[in-house]
């Protein structure tokens, strides 16, 4: 379990709460209740009530929608640092998405009116709060747009690309990880994976798809497409 004085210290590296004052992490820190999740446990879904933000403290939080179609829409992942259902802290409104850990993720469970208290008494830190929500749907809605036009080879592209991040070069996500990603069938994300590694882009290995000629995925990912 985390020391009060270890939850203040992840609080003051995420980029929302990095602005409250020594005094102000120090009484949320105080009120903070560390959990664990195992890897496919769901941490709210969407419609249930917004009582509390999480800071991930390890692991990873993928964030996505069901569609009318019964499609799941993944609109990001999030890591250490960063903040899980901050729009209750704005709000009294259901949650307006799912949020799974990917792998086993620890985090650090703050409840509502500890933060709003937080916030409202040190505003600079509230702007910064609603200003990385508008971020986070700028990024949103920009990824959608760019997708609209990719089949599923240049949608696989992209979440390779996105999912190497960094400089590394080594995507760990199992094929029925990447179908639901993208909402396609295994059988056609393999299909895809195949077409990259016969022009030698990828290599599938036992730890994962190595990107090997980078710039082709990246070909991929921005090429205009009407096929579905």
């Amino acid at each position: 379990m985390a020391t009060a004085d270890a939850t203040r210290a992840a609080l003051a590296r995420t980029p929302v709460l990095k602005h409250l004052s020594e005094k102000g992490l120090t009484r949320l820190a105080e009120r903070g209740l560390e959990t664990s999740l195992a890897a496919g446990v769901q941490l709210f879904s969407k419609g249930e009530p917004g009582d509390a933000l999480y800071v991930i403290l390890e692991g990873e939080i993928e964030i996505s929608i069901l569609t009318a179609a019964a499609k799941h829409v993944r609109l990001a992942s999030l890591g250490p640092g960063d903040v899980v259902g901050e729009m209750a802290v704005l709000d009294d409104h259901g949650r307006s998405a799912d949020a799974t850990a990917r792998r086993r993720t620890r985090l650090v469970k703050l409840g509502r009116d500890a933060v709003r208290e937080a916030l409202l008494a040190e505003p600079e830190a509230l702007l910064v709060l609603v200003q990385d929500m508008v971020g986070r749907l700028r990024h949103a809605n920009d990824e959608l747009e760019a997708a609209k036009g990719l089949d599923l080879r240049g949608r696989l592209a992209r979440l390779l690309l996105r999912e190497s991040g960094d400089g590394a070069r080594l995507v760990q996500l199992t094929q029925t990880e990447m179908a639901r990603q993208l909402s396609a069938s295994r059988e056609k994300v393999n299909r895809a994976l195949h077409g990259f590694r016969g022009v030698g882009a990828v290599e599938l290995t036992r730890a994962g798809v190595k990107l090997v000629r980078v710039n082709d995925l990246m070909d991929a990912a921005h090429a205009d497409s009407a096929d579905g």
